[in-house]
């Protein structure tokens, strides 16, 4: 009986393992207060400027509660900058009002994070900045090794991986992105994953009730 208990408690926590999971959302509309999350009553609300020159700060650590670290720390001026959604001519239907991130094309043309925590999914608004050809999210593990990219103009998107995420970009002229996603905890499991652990729940328990009746 002991160890019909313990195979059955080894699977549950596998099934809790999964569902343990969860996304966390960035709109740059607001940083984190003293308690290091977002969408509590201490959030400090994000004033941003119109254009590059008017914006004196450049996201670093103001995220790292989160898992997030935008890089490089220290920064480059005009790199990783939040700016007002009137920036590019007013707010796209898809995003979120007041604000986005932004990096302007003389400093590169990328925005650009690494994790602190596991993460197995990434996804945003990208293309937000209206005419030019879009914006590329590409996601690296540990090595630095290319795990995906997706392409997207004025419409979210997202990259999944089986291993965990330790850094992304996000690439074009200027690149603008809303809503940033990323997917922490367990990584990203195949439905069929889940099934096969509640079928394998299912046969332990037959077979057990089976070698109870032939006692």
């Amino acid at each position: 009986m002991k160890q019909f208990t313990s195979i059955v408690v080894t699977i549950l926590s596998l099934v809790a393992f999964q569902s343990a999971a969860h996304a966390v959302v960035i709109d740059f509309d607001f940083f984190p207060g003293p308690d290091g999350m977002l969408g509590t009553g201490d959030d400090v609300p994000v004033i941003a400027p119109n254009v590059f020159n008017d914006q004196p700060e450049q996201l670093t650590d103001q995220y790292a509660a989160l898992g997030i670290l935008f890089t490089p720390d220290p920064p480059v001026e005009d790199k990783n900058e939040i700016l007002s959604n009137d920036s590019f001519g007013g707010t796209l239907p898809a995003e979120s009002e007041p604000n986005l991130l932004t990096t302007r094309a003389s400093a590169g043309g990328i925005i650009e994070a690494e994790f602190t925590i596991p993460v197995f999914e990434v996804g945003a608004l990208v293309g937000l900045e209206g005419g030019t050809p879009g914006n590329t999210l590409t996601i690296f593990d540990a090595l630095d090794n290319p795990l995906g990219s997706v392409f997207g103009i004025n419409e979210f998107v997202s990259i999944s991986s089986v291993v965990p995420i330790a850094r992304f970009t996000v690439t074009d002229t200027v690149p603008a992105i809303d809503n940033l996603t990323f997917t922490v905890g367990s990584g990203v499991v195949p439905e069929p994953s889940a099934i096969a652990i509640w079928g394998l729940l299912g046969l332990t328990i037959t077979g057990y009730t089976r070698l109870r009746r032939r006692k």
